[in-house]
């Protein structure tokens, strides 16, 4: 039996240097609740029919590793996942609006990357939303008015305050990289 076929509900193989892209077969741990593959060497793309097969996912860090390309439109499915860690890779392309339908979300880590564009709306309607790092990016533009109101509401929202205009109460990181 191959590791995509396993009942398995936590997945946690965090710093140990595995390298290659995440398997196919991963799709097929459904039952998972808690993915753990942060401080690796996993590169290339995340695989959109992965995503799509983690539904009960609760719990995804995939933080600082070397992965790269668009977050996958798939991730909006994931309704359950509570807290997601994409920080530290090289992912890259404007902030996908299906995050939005995080509906579960109260911690998002998208720090560190090569994210463009601006701030989806989508994410201001993330109503349980408590965490929201952005900084450290190529975001631009303003913060939308939705996701003010959460920063309002107790949000510790944190963004490149050079790059992107912030008519709320952010968490300004002013060491930009650039």
């Amino acid at each position: 039996m191959g590791i995509g076929r396993l009942p398995l509900e936590s997945f946690q193989a965090f710093g140990n240097e595995i390298s290659g892209t995440i398997p196919l077969a991963y799709q097929f741990l459904s039952n998972l609740q808690s993915i753990g593959l942060e401080q690796n060497l996993l590169t290339g793309e995340i695989p959109s029919q992965v995503l799509a097969g983690w539904g009960n996912v609760i719990d995804l860090n995939l933080g600082d590793n070397v992965l790269q390309g668009d977050i996958p439109p798939t991730i909006g499915v994931l309704s359950n996942l509570e807290i997601l860690e994409l920080y530290f890779n090289i992912l890259s392309g404007e902030l996908p609006f299906q995050l939005g339908g995080l509906s579960a979300a109260r911690e998002i880590y998208l720090e560190s990357n090569l994210f463009s564009g601006t701030i989806p709306r989508s994410l201001g309607f993330l109503s349980n939303l408590e965490v929201l790092h952005l900084h450290d990016n190529d975001l631009s533009g303003e913060v939308p008015p939705e996701l003010c109101d959460l920063v309002d509401n107790g949000l510790d929202l944190a963004i490149d305050c050079f790059l992107i205009d912030c008519p709320c109460a952010c968490n300004c990181d002013l060491s930009s990289r650039r």
